[in-house]
């Protein structure tokens, strides 16, 4: 019990020591803690309260040091995901756009010679109609497979020529028929084939040109 009582006096003295080493303290602080020293030397119990307090503080903070680090590497790992997660959105995002180019280009380059089964350019396009008879019957044989078409529509006789996509290229083949004679010239648009109104060609975008 002796010798604890002389252990414990020794430590606080190397305590006491270190203090006043570790930093210059005001005459103030010196008597305090010389105070100090000496309510120890009389509570020697009171001094090893004080070191296993010490410990314990101690060790709680290396256990607070260490919850520390790894809630940073926790939270490291959460941005370095984030990270990832954002790179993958961005990824989807593209291969979205590129597949909708994709689409975008095939419908543009659709072809332009798809024919109908009656011998016409499928989609939206335009034809010069230069004739409408109901007496007089035109000879199946003058029907052929270039631009010239002979159609039965309402118990009449019609007679088409020219395949244009650009309306502005029909209104020209319109206008040279008419100055050869045929005024009753008229341009008439067709969707995949069948014969359509103005208003229906204007509501699809056409009639423009």
């Amino acid at each position: 019990m002796r010798m604890l009582n002389l252990l414990s006096v020794v430590l606080l003295m190397l305590f006491s020591s270190q203090i006043f080493a570790q930093e210059k303290m005001s005459k103030e602080e010196k008597k305090k803690w010389k105070n100090e020293l000496k309510t120890y030397k009389k509570d020697l119990n009171a001094l090893k309260i004080l070191k296993e307090e010490h410990a314990e503080y101690r060790q709680e903070n290396r256990d607070l040091e260490e919850k520390l680090n790894r809630l940073e590497a926790s939270q490291s790992m959460g941005d370095s995901r984030m990270v990832q997660k954002d790179e993958e959105i961005a990824a989807l995002n593209n291969q979205l756009m590129n597949a909708q180019m994709t689409i975008q280009q095939l419908h543009e380059q659709k072809p332009d010679n798809e024919m109908s089964d009656k011998g016409m350019l499928m989609g939206l396009i335009y034809r010069v109609q230069i004739g409408a008879y109901e007496k007089t019957s035109i000879p199946d044989n003058l029907n052929s497979d270039g631009d010239l078409k002979l159609e039965q529509e309402d118990g009449l006789q019609k007679v088409v020529i020219g395949q244009f996509r650009d309306y502005s290229k029909a209104l020209e083949l319109q206008k040279h028929i008419k100055k050869i004679g045929v005024k009753d010239a008229w341009v008439v648009p067709y969707n995949d084939g069948q014969r359509i109104t103005i208003e229906e060609a204007k509501a699809m975008g056409g009639m423009k040109g």
